[in-house]
């Protein structure tokens, strides 16, 4: 890994590649709850636990471009390639890109790799269970939950309140 993700490092650093990490988050809108011991019933409002909303996002290494796609029903095949086109889309020049990716089925399937060769994008995949190489941490996206969950006045629509938590977090960091 060290081998072919430092010299890409170093192309994005001197501006002669765009390196960007990719990786997803599912937020679940319900209560969930631990053992609690009370002496009066207390009725927290929720979902029924299937309302998801989910973010597959893409963020550039070096300028902290941030490039997002987001739905309510799964991170399919085809949702990895909507963001690999928004991303060609962004750089219509001759520099190539480069997409750090871990290996979600979703991201690692003959559709996605067919159409990134067509685009002219390089995928390249984390080894299995590393998510300490994603520059997207696990805890990041733990905050944007924390912070969405907070926030949330209406379970019914969290989606503009995930939208604005995510792009906050993303700028502080």
């Amino acid at each position: 890994m060290d081998t072919s993700l430092s010299p890409r490092i170093a192309e994005a650093k001197s501006g002669k590649r765009c390196l960007y990490f990719c990786d997803a988050a599912h937020f679940v809108c319900g209560s969930f709850l631990s053992y609690l011991w009370c002496i009066v019933k207390v009725l927290v409002p929720s979902l029924s636990g299937r309302s998801r909303y989910n973010v597959l996002a893409a963020i550039d290494t070096i300028t902290f471009d941030f490039s997002y796609i987001c739905n309510e029903t799964y991170i399919t095949a085809t949702t990895v390639c909507e963001l690999l086109r928004q991303l060609k889309l962004k750089h219509l020049d001759d520099i190539p890109i480069t997409i750090v990716l871990d290996n979600a089925k979703y991201q690692c399937c003959k559709l996605v790799k067919d159409l990134a060769l067509e685009l002219g994008i390089e995928l390249l995949f984390l080894p299995s269970y590393s998510p300490n190489l994603n520059i997207i941490p696990e805890r990041e996206l733990g905050c944007i939950k924390n912070i969405t969950k907070s926030k949330i006045p209406d379970l019914q629509k969290p989606q503009s309140m995930t939208e604005e938590s995510i792009i906050i977090k993303i700028k502080k960091m």
